[in-house]
């Protein structure tokens, strides 16, 4: 994995992307310090990356390690899981790295109750199949647990950087992300929505110096782009969910094909909570609590305000099969775009072993263009 990681950073360079080369060069050195034998503690999604970067240890999130295995080609026999069938297939390729030795055991797991149930149970599977320790967070108590975690960590890893350098390094982060935002939003187009979509988990490396130098170098990219970048009267699309990510440039693909511009995503929405070091646990709490998924409400109310800002003509929502919390909601996300006179067209596939043809998803826009070629 580590070679290929090293080739696609390569690779990316040589496309004038540096800040996906940075993205997966800084994976690729996680990865490489595991696999030397350095210890890791398994996250699930919203564990806050800045309470882990206190201590000198490694970290991995599960849908961060899922899909650079996933568009490396590395998951083709994840139906072989330990875990039950109708199991989410993110939860299924994690254990398929360990047990054919890709990744080494976690030394320790951190599981948030939200907003996935199937991470929690992959988090009770290995915890009891290669007895891990677990700690706990519930969003009921938040703030208590998140201390509580701080406290297991510093049981067995040497600390790090301080809650003020950590701080410093998000919220700088936080603050290079609204300006890549708000020039999107005013240029569509300036960075294509795959690469978004590939990039989303940086979300997890936010108290690193990871997350201000790839920023930067996106921003300094979308910068240099608004010039040439027209996005016409091309028809505005909206992607909510993922992408199949053994065809993670779908999106782009699909641009060329149809005409159309994807001009934002669900997943890339993730919005920076300013902390502070004083009260580091509260406002970490409340980070978690600003969330795009935990409310839906709030959720389709930020999704409706950045489609009124790019003249949205369409929104498509892509769901991955057995996931257990998105397509609860789909429904009601639906009806509300029903009513404010937005077309919204929803599909679906196992995006990490399953197969989605580009075909659909040209024919699905074609039709909102009227276009019957």
């Amino acid at each position: 994995m580590l070679t290929q990681l090293e080739l696609a950073s390569r690779y990316l360079q040589t496309l004038g992307k540096k800040y996906m080369a940075s993205y997966i060069h800084a994976q690729m050195n996680t990865l490489a310090n595991i696999d030397a034998g350095k210890d890791y503690v398994l996250c699930t999604y919203y564990i806050p990356s800045e309470l882990v970067n206190l201590f000198d240890i490694e970290y991995v999130y599960i849908e961060r390690i899922v899909g650079l295995a996933a568009g490396l080609g590395l998951l083709k026999d994840v139906g072989k899981s330990l875990l039950p069938d109708g199991t989410c297939s993110y939860q299924k390729a994690f254990v398929y790295l360990i047990e054919i030795g890709l990744l080494a055991k976690p030394r320790a797991i951190l599981a948030l109750d939200y907003p996935c149930n199937d991470s929690m149970e992959l988090c009770r599977f290995i915890h009891k199949k290669y007895g891990i320790p677990i700690y706990d967070v519930s969003l009921e108590n938040l703030e208590n647990d998140l201390e509580n975690v701080e406290e297991a960590l510093a049981s067995f890893a040497k600390m790090g950087r301080g809650k003020r350098e950590v701080v410093e390094l998000s919220n700088y982060a936080g603050e290079i992300k609204k300006k890549i935002d708000d020039t999107r939003i005013k240029y569509p187009g300036v960075i294509s929505s795959d690469d978004c979509l590939k990039m989303f988990t940086i979300e997890n490396c936010f108290g690193t110096k990871t997350a201000v130098d790839t920023l930067k170098e996106m921003l300094v990219y979308a910068e240099g782009r608004k010039a040439p970048v027209n996005a016409g009267d091309r028809l505005r699309i909206f992607w909510m969910g993922l992408i199949p990510l053994n065809n993670n440039s779908i999106l782009s693909k699909a641009e060329k094909s149809c005409g159309c511009l994807f001009v934002f995503e669900e997943m890339w929405m993730f919005t920076p909570y300013f902390i502070s070091p004083s009260d580091f646990y509260k406002d970490l709490a409340e980070k978690i609590r600003h969330s795009l998924f935990y409310d839906i409400k709030t959720r389709v109310r930020r999704i409706t305000d950045i489609c009124a800002k790019t003249k949205t003509g369409l929104v498509i929502e892509f769901l991955q099969s057995n996931c257990s919390f998105l397509p609860k909601a789909s429904h009601s996300i639906q009806e509300h775009f029903s009513r404010g006179g937005i077309p919204y067209e929803r599909m679906s596939c196992d995006v990490v072993s399953g197969a989605f043809q580009l075909q659909t998803l040209v024919d699905t826009i074609r039709a909102h263009l009227g276009d019957e070629k």
